[in-house]
């Protein structure tokens, strides 16, 4: 995967930080979202477009999100 809006979610997490790392080594657009304020994650990353305290069960969280920004791909990290 190259060159990719890609949505990961679960982002300030272990796992979820990890996988933002790899992505933007791989010259990936990132879009990071998690329902943890954004003190809390345990990686943040300059280049990435972070959407914190943001639950994504919240469906109207989801349209606007959707609607800001095309995602060729979403990794759901729960």
């Amino acid at each position: 995967i190259t060159h990719s809006n890609i949505l990961v979610t679960g982002a300030g997490g272990f796992i979820g930080g990890h996988l933002i790392k790899k992505l933007l080594d791989q010259n990936n657009k990132i879009v990071a979202a998690d329902i943890k304020p954004i003190e809390l994650w345990l990686q943040t990353h300059e280049k990435v477009k972070n959407f914190s305290s943001f639950d994504l069960k919240d469906t109207s969280n989801c349209d606007k999100l959707f609607k800001e920004i095309k995602i060729d791909l979403s990794h759901c990290n729960l």
